[in-house]
């Protein structure tokens, strides 16, 4: 039989038979079951010993992990039943609750209906679900703290797990902070700790502890005692933090808060720009923004109750609501603007959760004074004050008002910094005097980290740039000078320029810090007041490619900038990427979309060929390798947007197409133009997530995020994407009302590109083109046909007509075909690729050889008379003409289709063409119809005379005035 250890008299305490240590000099659990014959065991009576921090107010927990529940061999902490015990030294008291982990979240302690970290009796809703019965628990002198309580081995309810004590369970056990908040019947668990450097390492869940198995391998009671001096006290509360007003934009997240300034509070609070829980002074009538990375279950509002989660029905809200939710990879874009109306303190906080957030107070006010003189903010006081200390015609820089701040893991503070979207963020401290600056970067990473300088000639490119890359073997400077890794190369000389480096790394976070001097860095860093661009990226442990990236980051160096100085803004403006044209795209977003959950970044309006404008929005985060897409156009039916490559960016053919339609959102191929070659693509549609369609009032709206890691869609972030689009107000997909191919954009840069140069010809060299064929082949020709009926009527005139108009309409033929090919140079491509403009081509060089070939003809053509040759000609000279004439006539109509589609104008200016053209064809079938007429009455009458008029010999009149009667 191992020893009995016999803990102190602080309680009355049993002994316990078995013992095994969690965590080695720090965590040791006793236990005995209430029954020797394990089988018949119902009960077990337990006992934490160990050391908590100083302030008493700390935890230990052990329980049982979900076996269905592993991941690499080991349990898992969601689904685990544990008994969270210890003892509150302010109060004397102990505690031993009943916990069930739903997620690795902190408890929502009002209702639990969220989960978490919860005890049994909030999930239930009842207090008597808690099964863990205290019996005693202590504190030593010497720092130790004991636990002791019991309960069933089964208790049969729904959030507690079976303690079987015939077989081993896979373990959870942790130790960790409690709240300030917390009572005995509510102790509110923060976090766990991790073990202290230099312990021997058990992870939980590979420990299996068999209740029913006498085992006994725990140190004496005083090894643990000795250790006591070696555990740090929780740190002391901090003062709360201020953010001035000249700060607009916040990046909202969440995190542990040891510190909330309005408790008790349930352990996880809001950051602003990684702030736990700060105040915030406002201006009024100006614009502050939220980007809320917070997650779904964390909705940011701005209302005048100080606990929040929509518990007061008396309360007003003023931005926000169950709504305003995002995360890292689509933050939700929260604006507020305070107006005269706005009390001089509200408060931002969770819509879902009480007491997630804190103050906002207004500029000016007795509240503003208060929270920056408690916060000890020399410089924001001193500001407040109207003291800047900036030199005259200059302000502070905007990047530098929430200061100090600091990297995780080094112990050193910054003036200046700037958020990187998706988490982490770029500090630094300026130095004139020296001619240096300190970079501080902390990313969400546990290997490698990045941090890339580029030339303004290319701001948002990856390649040209100068990284520092931060790893454990040291900080260096790297070339990009292209995209795989034997294009990166060390730089010795820009590598000599840095000092004072240093990196550190946790198990989800990794930060570096160095110091470049300017005077001999060749990195491309701006400290005259202009803006110095970055790129970003993480990988693995060492250097290698990256995992994520990310480029668009920006700011001035400078902590005072003159006045008339540029501010912060989303993305850099100065000079566009030489690949692209005109303005930045992304520059006034984000873009809200109606109907669509989450705002945009990035627009570009279009011609949708409707009443309303189309747009096309986007938002590219690097660190999630996504890019989340919008398209809204004035359509009542199925709308599309098209994916292409660079060699075929002007065809419909070829591409992958996302399309929406009431039925659902889904990607398909587009191998020709008929529907029959419209064909699904399952690892389209399989690398779209969130895809939504509507439409209502005429307009629809198309929403989808693309996986670029999975997705076949020829989409690169840095390169040019080429995009068409179509729309219907049907849903059938055999024809679309509009559609367009002149969207190319950077996505990454948000500016438009050029497209490739399409093989069309300009639109006035058509115009003309057209105009002249429709003139020759709907009028001259057709009416110079039907003037040849009038020949046996009109004689000789009406042969000359016929030939000057047929010689003119030939003329007109040769001169529009001559102009559209210097125009064009050489239409190649019209005989060789597919298309409907070429099927014109086609017809139109036949047309134009009948044309050539029939006055040749005419003019070779035999004697009139009863000859065979000349019934030959006759016969080839009315087929040739008739079949010149009918297809004229079509390749003008069809000519006309074709312009308006390939201009994108498709069931628009093209109809009042066609109107025209049909009233000249049907102008000259009436001439045609009026022509037979006469020729007929003519014709009939002479027959009329022949039968009814003798000849005039035997016609005349006798002397005597005989023969009057035969008139």
């Amino acid at each position: 039989m191992p020893s009995v250890v016999e803990p102190t008299d602080l309680c009355d305490t049993p002994t316990f038979p078995n013992c095994v240590e969690l965590i080695p000099g720090r965590f040791k659990l006793y236990w005995k079951l209430d029954n020797s014959d394990a089988a018949k065991a119902t009960n077990v009576t337990m006992m934490y010993e160990g050391i908590l921090p100083e302030s008493g107010l700390g935890y230990f927990a052990f329980g049982y992990a979900d076996p269905s529940l592993e991941e690499d061999n080991l349990s898992t902490m969601i689904g685990s039943d544990v008994v969270v015990a210890g003892f509150l030294a302010d109060e004397g008291v102990g505690f031993a609750q009943d916990y069930f982990m739903t997620s690795k979240s902190q408890c929502d302690y009002n209702t639990g209906i969220n989960g978490g970290v919860c005890p049994d009796s909030g999930l239930a809703d009842n207090l008597e679900a808690n099964h863990a019965e205290l019996i005693c628990a202590s504190k030593t002198e010497d720092g130790v703290t004991r636990a002791v309580f019991t309960k069933p081995l089964d208790s049969g309810d729904a959030y507690d797990r079976p303690w079987t004590a015939t077989s081993a369970g896979r373990a959870v056990f942790a130790t960790g902070p409690l709240s300030s908040a917390s009572t005995a019947s509510q102790p509110v668990v923060l976090y766990h700790s991790p073990q202290p450097n230099g312990s021997p390492s058990r992870s939980p869940g590979s420990l299996r502890v068999n209740l029913g198995v006498s085992s006994f391998t725990c140190q004496s009671s005083e090894a643990i005692m000795n250790m006591a001096g070696a555990i740090p006290a929780m740190s002391e509360p901090t003062v709360v933090p201020v953010i001035g007003p000249d700060v607009t934009l916040f990046n909202v997240d969440t995190g542990n808060n040891p510190n909330y300034p309005n408790p008790p509070a349930w352990g996880l609070s809001y950051r602003m720009n990684g702030l736990e829980s700060p105040v915030i002074i406002f201006r009024e009538g100006q614009e502050l923004m939220f980007s809320v990375m917070a997650g779904t279950s964390h909705p940011l509002y701005i209302t005048d109750d100080i606990i929040g989660g929509d518990s007061n029905p008396e309360e007003t809200v003023y931005a926000g609501g169950d709504f305003s939710a995002g995360s890292q990879s689509s933050p939700y874009e929260l604006k507020w603007t305070p107006d005269a109306n706005t009390p001089d303190v509200v408060y931002y906080q969770c819509f879902t959760h009480q007491k997630l957030g804190w103050k906002l107070v207004k500029e000016g006010s007795g509240a503003a004074e208060e929270a920056v003189a408690a916060s000890g903010n020399a410089q924001l006081m001193a500001e407040m004050n109207g003291e800047t200390g900036a030199p005259a015609g200059m302000e502070r820089n905007p990047d530098c008002m929430a200061g100090p701040l600091s990297v995780a893991g080094i112990g050193m503070e910054f003036e200046c910094g700037v958020d990187v979207r998706g988490g982490g963020k770029v500090l630094w401290t300026h130095e004139p005097s020296t001619s240096t600056i300190t970079f501080g970067m902390e990313l969400t990473s546990p290997g490698w980290i990045g941090l890339g300088f580029n030339p303004k000639e290319d701001p948002t490119s990856m390649v040209g740039s100068m990284a520092v890359i931060g790893q454990a073997s040291g900080v260096s400077v790297k070339d990009l000078n292209g995209r795989t890794m034997s294009d990166v190369v060390d730089n010795a000389a820009a590598t000599a320029s840095l000092s004072n480096t240093e990196y550190a790394a946790s198990s989800d976070i990794a930060a570096m810090v160095f110091t470049v001097d300017l005077a001999t860095t060749p990195l491309p860093i701006d400290v005259e007041g202009g803006r110095t661009h970055w790129i970003w990226g993480f990988g693995g442990t060492t250097f290698g490619m990256h995992t994520a990236y990310g480029s668009g980051l920006s700011a001035a160096i400078p902590t005072f900038l003159a006045v008339e100085a540029p501010t912060k803004t989303p993305v850099p403006t100065e000079t566009p990427p030489p690949d692209t044209v005109g303005n930045a795209l992304c520059v006034d977003g984000p873009f809200e979309v109606t109907g669509a959950a989450v705002p945009y970044q990035c627009a570009l309006d279009f011609d949708a060929g409707g009443a309303s404008d189309g747009r096309l929005l986007w938002t590219h985060d690097g660190v999630a390798g996504t890019v989340d897409f919008a398209l809204c156009v004035p359509a009542e039916g199925w709308v599309s947007v098209g994916f292409q490559t660079a060699e075929n960016a002007n065809s419909m053919t070829g591409a992958l197409a996302v399309i929406g339609t009431p039925d659902g959102v889904e990607g398909y191929r587009l191998n020709s133009r008929s529907l029959g070659d419209v064909v699904p693509d399952d690892a389209t549609t399989s690398s779209l997530s969130a895809p939504l369609y509507e439409s209502s009032d005429g307009m629809a709206l198309l929403t989808f995020t693309v996986d670029l890691t999975s997705t076949p869609l020829p989409i690169d972030p840095e390169d040019v994407t080429h995009f068409i689009w179509a729309l219907s107000d049907s849903d059938s997909l055999n024809t679309h009302s509009a559609r367009g191919h002149s969207l190319s954009i950077t996505l990454a840069a948000g500016a438009n590109a050029p497209l490739p140069s399409p093989p069309q010809i300009s639109n006035s060299s058509e115009k003309v083109h057209g105009v002249l064929m429709a003139l020759a082949w709907v009028f001259l020709l057709p009416m110079g046909a039907a003037i040849s009926k009038y020949i046996p009527l009109l004689g000789k005139k009406a042969y000359l007509t016929h030939l000057a108009m047929q010689m003119t309409g030939v003329a007109l033929t040769i001169a529009s075909l001559v102009f559209i090919l210097i125009d064009k140079e050489l239409p190649s491509t019209w005989l060789t690729t597919d298309g409907k403009r070429y099927d014109h081509g086609r017809v139109g060089i036949a047309v134009v050889a009948f044309a050539i070939f029939n006055p040749i003809n005419a003019m070779l053509r035999p004697h009139p008379g009863v000859s065979l040759q000349r019934r030959a000609w006759e016969i080839a000279h009315l087929v040739i003409g008739k079949t010149a004439l009918y297809l004229g006539a079509f390749n003008v109509f069809f000519g006309i289709y074709v312009y308006t589609v390939l201009n994108q104008n498709e069931g628009g200016d093209w109809a009042p063409w066609i109107g025209l053209c049909v009233f000249a064809l049907c102008a000259v079938c009436m001439g045609v119809a009026i022509a037979d007429k006469l020729i007929r009455h003519r014709a009939d009458m002479a027959k009329v005379r022949e039968t009814a008029t003798p000849p005039l010999e035997d016609n005349k009149l006798a002397s005597d005035g005989s023969g009057l009667e035969q008139l």
